[in-house]
């Protein structure tokens, strides 16, 4: 924000950019006029509670980005899509999955979904006193309703609103 010469802003975060946008907010409160959240969590899912099999998906999951990212047959990284655009057209698969394969690399896939299993900003989302939208798909594979509504109770004063969709990443064409 420096960079950009910003002093005072409107922030939004989707997905696991929520943890550090909620993170920044709270350092910077006077840097931060609003806080719009979609499709966030606070907690990643390795610190939640979860069954014995819930915690098994996760891994298979990881193993799953990691062996996809790089491999020629989009078959494994349309698992991720389809938890992702699971109401895709066959284009937006196509164009999900090669996006996948050019923004890192299958170490850095994993990393990066390691730390945000381990991400826990509870106590930071509690602290934040700026005007905060927590918008949530109702049905989203990829973030859990009841995640986008504890986010939601744990941040003071935050409104929260339910968006009809199956789609973590909204498409141009849904009503939400």
């Amino acid at each position: 924000m420096d960079a950009a010469g910003l002093e005072k802003f409107d922030l939004f975060a989707m997905s696991q950019g929520g943890s550090v946008a909620v993170t920044y907010a709270a350092r910077h409160p006077e840097r931060v006029n609003r806080l719009v959240l979609y499709g966030c969590y606070l907690i990643g899912m390795l610190q939640r509670n979860l069954t014995a099999e819930e915690r098994e998906e996760a891994e298979i999951g990881l193993r799953i980005l990691k062996l996809s990212w790089w491999n020629d047959n989009p078959a494994f990284r349309q698992v991720n899509t389809m938890f992702l655009i699971p109401e895709g057209t066959m284009e937006q698969f196509r164009w999900y999955n090669d996006l996948q394969r050019v923004s890192t690399s299958p170490e850095n896939a994993v990393e990066i979904q390691r730390t945000f299993y381990m991400v826990n900003v509870r106590e930071a989302a509690a602290t934040l006193k700026m005007p905060t939208l927590v918008l949530q798909a109702e049905y989203d594979a990829a973030v859990p309703f009841e995640q986008g509504r504890q986010t939601a109770a744990q941040i003071p004063d935050a409104r929260f609103v339910t968006l009809e969709s199956k789609n973590h990443v909204l498409l141009a064409t849904e009503p939400a």
